[in-house]
């Protein structure tokens, strides 16, 4: 695997190895889940400001409100599967 070189504070450093000693990880496995949870954090954060921000529109929350009752209407068609 390819690999190069990044700068950071010895601070930095020193908190990688740490963890790399605690868990009996490599530098680039802490890494990669350290990106992994911000990453996963960060969409939570973004789909929770959406979600904020459709729940303070009245008329998108009707319009959601009326899909869900039409699809709840399929559900009870009286077909069966």
């Amino acid at each position: 695997m390819p690999s190069t070189t990044l700068r950071v504070s010895t601070d930095v450093r020193d908190r990688i190895n740490q963890i790399t000693q605690e868990t009996h990880s490599t530098v680039n496995q802490v890494i990669t889940r350290a990106l992994d949870r911000l990453e996963e954090a960060l969409f939570w954060e973004e789909f929770a400001t959406a979600a904020r921000l459709v729940a303070s529109d009245s008329a998108t929350v009707a319009a959601e409100a009326d899909e869900r009752a039409a699809w709840e209407r399929t559900l009870r068609d009286g077909l069966d599967a």
